[in-house]
């Protein structure tokens, strides 16, 4: 009867674990939809600066940007509406959504407020970005216990310098955009493919 007992005790703290813990797989539709989102933004803005038609990209990006947050609310309440993320193993969700959110505020500050002051340069947005990212990655990582998404955050810090220093080039500034462009692709876009294929491996 003892042992019996003290089985039964196990067995309940081992099921309160793991309901404890956090969720170690996060789907990856937000990262893959303002990757693309932003990609298309940085190659259009690209090729406005080779233009001439630099006057453009401001409201260009307003646009983007609003768009992207429309659909993160989509998706956010397409998720709560199907019941994702309510179990208790997705505790932690609601403070990815928190860094996320409070990681994209920062990047609009930086990509809309700060040139207006004239004391932030336009190129410096990119590299700025891309350290905002690392942050934001990392931090999701740890919490999820996800070494991949934490690897990513220390990528987009390695990729924070390197934008940094074409930014320096000035020969190099324009570059910078199409090398950003591609940092979103390779470091958002396709590993947020990966997160939603292990996602759906799991259900």
């Amino acid at each position: 009867m003892e042992t019996t007992k003290v089985q039964s005790e196990l067995s309940y703290i081992k099921s309160v674990m793991e309901q404890s813990r956090p969720n170690l797989i996060i789907d990856g539709w937000h990262f893959i939809m303002w990757g693309i989102l932003v990609f298309f933004g940085l190659v259009n803005t690209y090729f406005a600066i080779l233009s001439g038609a630099g006057s453009q990209i401001y409201y260009a990006w307003i646009i983007i940007v609003a768009v992207g947050w429309i659909c993160s609310f989509l998706i956010s309440w397409y998720r709560r509406k199907k019941g994702i993320g309510k179990s208790a193993r997705a505790v932690n969700e609601r403070h990815i959504a928190s860094i996320s959110m409070a990681c994209g505020v920062a990047m609009c500050i930086l990509g809309f407020v700060a040139p207006l002051s004239g004391t932030f340069s336009s190129f410096a947005i990119c590299p700025s970005m891309a350290a905002v990212l690392g942050v934001m990655y990392f931090l999701i990582g740890s919490i999820v216990d996800n070494k991949m998404v934490k690897y990513l955050g220390y990528a987009w810090w390695l990729g924070s310098v390197g934008l940094f220093a074409m930014v320096m080039e000035k020969s190099l500034r324009v570059e910078s955009i199409l090398a950003y462009a591609v940092l979103m692709i390779a470091l958002q876009v396709i590993p947020g493919f990966i997160l939603n294929k292990k996602s759906q491996n799991l259900k």
